[in-house]
C-alpha cells in the first residue's frame, strides 16, 4: 500500500456537504454547511453523536460492542469462508477497498497486509474504531471511521471493492444500506456480501427459524439483563437438540446431513454458541433471504449479482452496479 487518504474523499453524514479542520483544533473537523463537529485523529475519525441518539439506536450499539468485544472470536477472519465460496473471487482484490461492518477488525487485518490494496477504509458504528485505528497508527493508507452504514460519510464513486460479511443482514435499512454501498463504489467496482438465509429448502434450519422468530417476539418486551439470562438458558438446550446430534452423525460419516443442523460446528461445550445465541436473538434487525428476495432487494438498489453461492451457512454474493453512473 503507498496512497494516503485525505479529508476531501469525506462528507458530512448529516446533509453530504464538504468537511473542514477546525482552525483551533486538528483533533476536530467541522461540516461547511451544517456546521456540525466530528472528532478526528491520525487516522480514526468519528462520525456518530451518541448524546443525539434515541435509547433504541444507543442499545443497539451497546449490543454490539458487548458481543463483539468481549464474546465474539476476535482472531477469527471470515475471508477465508468468503473466499471459498466464491471461488477464489478475494484472490484478486486490488486497488481500494472499503470494508462495511468490521467489528473485531480481524478482515481489516487481513486486507491491510495486501500489498495490491491500495487504500483501505473500515467503518463500524461500534466505539472500538479509536483502538483499531491505533494498530495502523503508522500507516497513512488505512483509515478507521464511525458511522452509520445507511448514511456513510464517503464521497462517490471511489471504491473498487466494498466488504461486508454478516453486516447487512443486521441494519435496520437493508436496502438504504446497499444503496450507500453502490454510490461509494466506482463504476465496474464489485460488492462482495454474505447474508443469512431462509433456509427454505432445509426443514432442521427452517424449524430453527421459525423458534428463532417465536423466541425474539416473547423476548423483545423485557429488559436486556432479562434477555441476556434468557440466552444463557436457551444456550444449552440448543446444544443439545441441534449440535450433539450433529457430532453424533458426523461421526457415522454423513458429513453433509451433520451440516444441516443449526449451530453443527459448536465445540464440546455447550457456551461455545452463547454468541452466536445473542446474534439471532437480540439484534435489533435480522432479516434473511432466499436467492429470489436478495435478487429482488438487489434489483431496487439498481444492483445485480455477477455471482450468487448459497450453502448451509448462508448466501454469498458478487454484485456490480446496473446502470454505471
Amino acid at each position: 500500500m503507498e496512497s494516503g487518504i485525505q479529508i476531501d474523499q469525506l462528507k458530512c453524514p448529516k446533509c453530504q456537504s464538504g468537511l473542514i479542520y477546525q482552525l483551533k483544533s486538528r483533533s476536530k473537523i467541522q461540516c461547511i454547511s451544517c456546521l456540525k463537529v466530528f472528532q478526528q485523529s491520525k487516522n480514526f475519525y468519528d462520525f456518530i453523536h451518541e448524546s443525539s441518539l434515541n435509547e433504541k439506536s444507543l442499545k443497539e450499539i451497546r449490543f454490539w460492542e458487548d458481543l463483539i468485544t468481549k464474546e465474539k472470536n476476535k482472531s477469527h477472519n471470515n475471508i477465508t469462508n468468503m473466499n471459498l465460496r466464491l471461488k477464489g473471487y478475494l484472490e484478486n482484490i486490488s486497488g481500494s477497498v472499503l470494508e462495511i461492518g468490521f467489528g473485531a477488525g480481524a478482515d481489516l487485518k487481513l486486507f491491510s497486509q495486501n500489498i495490491n490494496i491500495k487504500k483501505l477504509i473500515g467503518v463500524d458504528l461500534i466505539s472500538n474504531g479509536s483502538s483499531i485505528a491505533e494498530s495502523f497508527k503508522n500507516r497513512n493508507d488505512v483509515l478507521i471511521i464511525r458511522a452509520d452504514t445507511e448514511s456513510l460519510p464517503l464521497k462517490e464513486r471511489q471504491f473498487d471493492y466494498v466488504y461486508s460479511y454478516g453486516v447487512i443482514h443486521h441494519t435496520k435499512n437493508p436496502l438504504k444500506s446497499l444503496k450507500e454501498c453502490r454510490r461509494v463504489m466506482t463504476n465496474k467496482g464489485k460488492l462482495l456480501i454474505y447474508v443469512y438465509s431462509s433456509h427454505e429448502g432445509n426443514i432442521l434450519k427452517r424449524i430453527g427459524i421459525l423458534v428463532e422468530k417465536f423466541l425474539i417476539d416473547i423476548l423483545r418486551p423485557f429488559p436486556q439483563w432479562v434477555q441476556i439470562s434468557c440466552c444463557g438458558l436457551i444456550t444449552p438446550c440448543a446444544w443439545i437438540l441441534f449440535s450433539i446430534p450433529s457430532k453424533l452423525i458426523r461421526s457415522l460419516g454423513f458429513k453433509e446431513i451433520a451440516n444441516q443442523f443449526p449451530f453443527h460446528w459448536a465445540g464440546n461445550k455447550p457456551y461455545t454458541i452463547l454468541p452466536d445465541i445473542k446474534d439471532r436473538l437480540l439484534s435489533l434487525a435480522n432479516h434473511r433471504y432466499t436467492k429470489k428476495s436478495l435478487n429482488s432487494l438487489l434489483s431496487h438498489a439498481e444492483l445485480k449479482s455477477e455471482f450468487m453461492f448459497e450453502d448451509h451457512t448462508g448466501i454469498y454474493c458478487v454484485i456490480q452496479k446496473i446502470r454505471p453512473y
